[in-house]
């Protein structure tokens, strides 16, 4: 039986936190992740997120109006909308969720703003809980497709007026990961 004590534990408050995560929209589709200004070295070629992180579909929001570099750009099948609960809907936000396998694909030297873009894509096992593992109708399946998907995005986005920083740090914090 459990006790008042652990009801408000650390370790309760994460679960109902992942069991919420859960209930939301799958959030399939590129997204974007900003690395902070103090990164220094490579990124790994692969990695597992081992931790809650975000990310924006929107790479504007992601870099905070391309102040840092490099960006993550993501093929995401697991994360999940935040949207809906959002205080800040215009973020895009987009969760990514623990567990996933990141497998870097491509690289992009991005001239406007002095932007690297690192691309991976997720993989996810074949089993059957995999829902909203699928991505949209239409989404790029080619490596020259999603290079070019991905410019555009940027571009667009860069072209795009500055947009306001809701939490400074949200989008450019490190993300949690194992090799």
């Amino acid at each position: 039986m459990a006790t008042p004590a652990d009801q408000n534990s650390p370790a309760t408050a994460a679960q109902e936190f992942m069991e919420l995560l859960a209930t939301l929209p799958p959030a399939p589709g590129l997204v974007f992740h900003g690395l902070p200004g103090a990164f220094d070295g490579e990124w790994p070629s692969q990695f597992e997120i081992r931790g809650i992180a975000a990310a924006s579909r929107n790479p504007r929001v992601a870099t905070e109006n391309f102040t840092v570099s490099p960006l993550l750009a993501i093929v995401n099948r697991t994360g999940r909308d935040l949207g809906l609960l959002s205080a800040h809907p215009n973020d895009e936000e987009v969760v990514l969720v623990p567990g996933p396998h990141l497998v870097q694909v491509a690289r992009i030297q991005f001239r406007g703003p002095d932007l690297e873009i690192l691309v991976y894509e997720e993989l996810v096992p074949e089993t059957p809980d995999r829902e909203g593992a699928e991505l949209p109708d239409g989404f790029p399946l080619t490596l020259e497709a999603l290079v070019e998907h991905v410019r555009s995005v940027v571009v667009a986005a860069f072209l795009a007026p500055e947009v306001p920083v809701s939490i400074p740090g949200k989008f450019i914090s490190p993300v949690p990961y194992a090799l």
